[in-house]
């Protein structure tokens, strides 16, 4: 379950060192399946062999702007982020 909506969740599946698929913007309660073509890349890669290792990479990315103040010629910046 997602708590904070300014995180960004994308889901890498990969067989060996071949990524099979890609996902963005995961949300709560998503569902993995796979197209036609994506299993005939799996059946293909897996032709000649009884088992394999997959890997599920996930990785969250904080979003956040960063607005930053500044009068012509002054040096000092004042920024925040929210």
């Amino acid at each position: 379950t997602k708590y904070a909506s300014d995180l960004s969740d994308t889901l890498v599946v990969k067989y060996g060192s071949t990524t099979i698929k890609t996902i963005s913007g995961i949300t709560n309660n998503y569902s993995l399946s796979f197209s036609s073509s994506e299993l005939n890349t799996i059946y293909s890669l897996m032709s000649t062999v009884n088992s394999g290792t997959f890997s599920f990479d996930l990785t969250t990315s904080f979003m956040f702007n960063i607005v930053f103040f500044a009068h012509l010629g002054d040096p000092n910046c004042v920024g925040y982020y929210y």
